[in-house]
């Protein structure tokens, strides 16, 4: 080892537990809180910049250095309550973000906008069905060409029932250019969505099946809303399961996770739809108490490994954030459970993305009866 490297790496391979750069892998680089709210989503900027998007809908801008830029919230006119939950960012259109917001009608209707490098809000629309019903944005993500997708779910908030997840695909002057719900019978949620560099566009969801339970689902379409392949995600003895994430590497694989009954769980799919590998986690106090271990975000790093972002259950039986990085072929690079010594608080790991350096951005919240936090770290690969 030379100077301040931290360790002498020999392969140039980033996650092994020596990167490139001669760090040591999965070490916290700087950490963010801020207060009475939590992350719901990060996005990266062309020079590594980082948006988040609060549940509160409060929208803070960093550098790739942890140092803040910006910090606004945004409020939908005439809307009762504004929430935050989606962002996403195009090199030549700049940042989209988007969540939930109460009408005076007691009904959510879904809304994005455009955001500029200094956190001022530009363009953006609201999507509210024709039947009234209570609408929430579940995601959202740019194409190769400027396009941007909508996921999300709609139900009916006075007969609690759901009335189907949906897709709406927009232009780069918020057109749109088609829109794809699911009405097949059976009550849907749509919680993600992603697009390969090709164009197509990945949905996940969980959709209620003839056999009494919740079914995990990945749909993918070609860039004109053409069902190209399905895939159902289907416990024994009908355990609940739910894909919550997607990403789409750069060889147009896919990388999903979610919950399949009790346990976190994720798969990577083949651009055809054919399953590559898959775990599942399942932390050994999961069935002690109410909380259960999940995967609530995903991400992909440039050289085909993912990284997964969700909950697992601590001894004292509340949810722990964690963090686990796979390589292409599946083998667990590296875990990380970062609060799993703070006893009586909550924490979970609601959202994640990688940067160009294969850096690793997680985020969430911190609860206890005394407060709430969110909080925004960054790891090296």
């Amino acid at each position: 080892m030379q100077g301040s490297e931290d360790c002498d790496d020999g392969d140039a391979v980033n996650g092994d537990g020596c990167n490139v750069d001669c760090r040591l892998s999965a070490t916290l680089v700087w950490a963010r809180t801020f207060d009475d709210d939590y992350t719901q989503a990060i996005a990266i900027g062309a020079d590594d910049d980082i948006v988040v998007v609060s549940e509160q809908a409060r929208i803070l801008g960093f550098d790739s250095d942890g140092v803040p830029e910006w910090d606004e919230i945004y409020s939908l006119l005439g809307a009762d309550d504004t929430r935050g939950g989606a962002a996403a960012y195009d090199p030549g259109s700049g940042w989209l973000v988007g969540g939930r917001a109460m009408t005076p009608l007691d009904s959510n209707n879904a809304w994005w906008r455009r955001l500029d490098n200094s956190g001022v809000f530009g363009a953006g629309g609201v999507f509210d069905s024709p039947s009234g019903s209570d609408d929430r944005l579940g995601g959202l993500a740019f194409d190769a060409d400027g396009n941007f997708v909508l996921a999300g779910s709609s139900y009916n908030p006075e007969g609690n029932q759901d009335e189907g997840g949906w897709l709406r695909k927009y232009n780069e002057d918020q057109v749109l250019l088609w829109a794809q719900p699911f009405e097949d019978g059976d009550p849907h949620h749509t919680y993600e969505v992603a697009c390969d560099f090709e164009g197509n566009v990945i949905a996940v969801g969980t959709a209620f099946s003839a056999a009494d339970s919740w079914d995990g689902w990945v749909r993918k379409y070609d860039p004109e809303g053409v069902l190209l392949w399905a895939r159902v995600v289907a416990s024994p003895g009908g355990a609940a399961d739910t894909i919550s994430s997607v990403a789409a590497r750069v060889d147009g694989s896919v990388f999903v996770g979610g919950e399949q009954g009790d346990d976190a769980w994720v798969r990577s799919y083949s651009p055809g739809g054919v399953e590559m590998w898959s775990h599942a986690y399942d932390s050994p106090v999961t069935d002690a108490g109410l909380f259960t271990d999940g995967v609530f975000a995903v991400a992909v790093s440039s050289d085909g490994s993912s990284v997964a972002a969700g909950t697992e259950v601590k001894e004292d039986g509340l949810p722990g954030a964690w963090i686990r990085k796979f390589a292409e072929d599946g083998d667990v690079l590296w875990t990380l459970s970062p609060f799993s010594d703070m006893a009586a608080t909550s924490t979970i790991s609601m959202a994640v993305a990688v940067d160009s350096t294969d850096s690793v951005i997680v985020g969430g919240q911190f609860a206890s009866d005394a407060v709430m936090q969110g909080w925004v770290q960054k790891y090296t690969p």
